[in-house]
């Protein structure tokens, strides 16, 4: 009697999942036809186009005429609408055929662009691409140079820097590299002047020297990164192309055109108001990552027999024992005893906090017909690495005036006096880093 129980309840059990889950599957297969046209802002069918469902996999993309047609679940009530440079629509799903005019994302051909020598044009007027970027998007982040302020903000521009700091170089390639050989730094224009953007390193200063390599060097910096970024107003980018044309062979890596800031005319008839800019800026840096060092053996050199080798700069001795030993060479008769114990900070405790000041002030005005602007830039920098520092100044003043209809004269004086201290970089012998993480783990620092 138990067994035929137990047997019928089972088969209850199977019957009564069998029926739930044919109801759940009835449930899901209930759909209804999604379908419409999407146009693009001429009003002509616009191919490629998106239309699915949101929070769904339901959809389907636009034909050469702009339909679409898919099943859509039952009780999906919003569609989203997307194409590549037009603004994603969300529309009420209410069963019925739509047809959608999408609108594009910004017109790109619109407003002035800068040209070569400084002329500025409307882009319409230009027979070449190119993209241009504000100062706000350029100050973004607080960059501390207008080439690294660049960084993700140009399609195809790869910026890398020697630093993070101010003072290092910053080398920019547009669209990838184009030579194994020759230099695929991109062009630097500053209101139409050429400007260097070779690094300026010891290696490369002293070339004949055969003791200066790339895996020991002092890294000065580039001529385009004395700029300050609050002296740029625009900046304005070319392909190679574009710029071969206007520049020739120097623009073969494309070009990056930069706009320095001016005064504004006044054509109110009264007289114009001076505007006093001021801004001040102060940070610090430290040290985020260090290396894992062993802990076990200090300094010596066993490797060539001398096991208490107190010349020997790598820890080579023996294990670590907390034992009082000598401890370097003896001066005035006089030897040194430390424990030949593990000093678990000595790389640590070597470096500094670095901080960074800048003060920019600028006075700025003009009239109907002149303009003028003088600013003043100071930036005094000290690095992580002790003794390591760097200090800028900067006077600018630019002006204009128009002495007849279509002649107007102009002048732009620019000085900067620059005094740093830089570490060698690189793991060459003499380096910083070379020494530093060599020493024996015994040694206090």
């Amino acid at each position: 009697m138990k067994r035929v129980c137990f047997l019928f309840v089972l088969l209850f059990t199977i019957g009564l999942s069998a029926f739930a889950q044919d109801t759940k599957e009835n449930q899901e297969v209930q759909t209804h036809t999604v379908s419409g046209k999407i146009l693009d802002e001429l009003g002509r069918g616009l191919q490629g186009a998106n239309v699915s469902v949101s929070g769904g996999s339901a959809g389907a993309n636009t034909d050469v005429n702009g339909d679409f047609m898919f099943e859509a679940p039952d009780g999906s009530n919003m569609l989203v609408i997307s194409a590549m440079g037009y603004s994603t629509i969300y529309l009420e799903d209410e069963g019925q055929s739509i047809t959608v005019k999408m609108s594009p994302l910004s017109k790109l051909l619109d407003g002035p662009m800068v040209t070569a020598m400084g002329f500025k044009k409307d882009k319409r007027e230009t027979g070449y691409n190119s993209t241009t970027i504000t100062a706000d998007d350029l100050s973004a982040g607080s960059n501390t140079s207008i080439l690294s302020g660049l960084h993700g903000k140009v399609a195809g521009a790869n910026v890398t820097s020697s630093t993070g700091g101010y003072g290092g170089s910053t080398r920019l390639v547009l669209r990838g590299e184009k030579s194994f050989m020759k230099n695929n730094n991109a062009l630097v224009i500053v209101d139409g002047i050429i400007t260097n953007n070779y690094d300026r390193t010891i290696s490369k200063l002293n070339g004949a020297n055969a003791a200066f390599n790339e895996l020991n060097q002092v890294d000065f910096g580039n001529s385009a990164n004395d700029i300050s970024p609050e002296e740029i107003e625009t900046v304005t980018v070319l392909p190679a192309s574009a710029a071969t044309a206007l520049y020739g062979a120097m623009g073969a890596n494309g070009a990056i055109m930069y706009t320095t800031k001016k005064g504004k005319h006044n054509h109110t008839g009264k007289p114009g108001k001076m505007d006093v800019t001021f801004k001040s800026t102060f940070s610090q840096s430290d040290v985020i990552k260090y290396p894992d060092v062993q802990s076990l053996y200090g300094q010596g050199n066993l490797y060539d027999g001398i096991a208490d080798d107190r010349r020997e700069y790598r820890s080579w001795g023996y294990q670590l024992d907390g034992d009082l030993r000598p401890w370097g060479q003896v001066i005035d008769g006089k030897q040194l005893v430390k424990p030949y114990s593990n000093q678990p900070n000595n790389i640590r405790n070597f470096f500094n906090r670095g901080s960074n000041a800048n003060n920019y002030v600028a006075i700025s005005g003009g009239s109907d017909k002149s303009t003028y602007m003088l600013s003043l830039n100071s930036v005094n920098a000290s690095g992580v690495v002790p003794n390591t520092f760097y200090n800028k100044y900067s006077v600018r003043f630019n002006g204009s005036t128009e002495m007849s209809h279509n002649l107007y004269s102009s002048v732009n004086v620019n000085y900067l006096n620059t005094y740093s201290r830089a570490e060698t970089s690189g793991n060459g012998p003499g380096g910083v880093i070379n020494s530093l993480y060599n020493t024996p783990r015994d040694i206090p620092t």
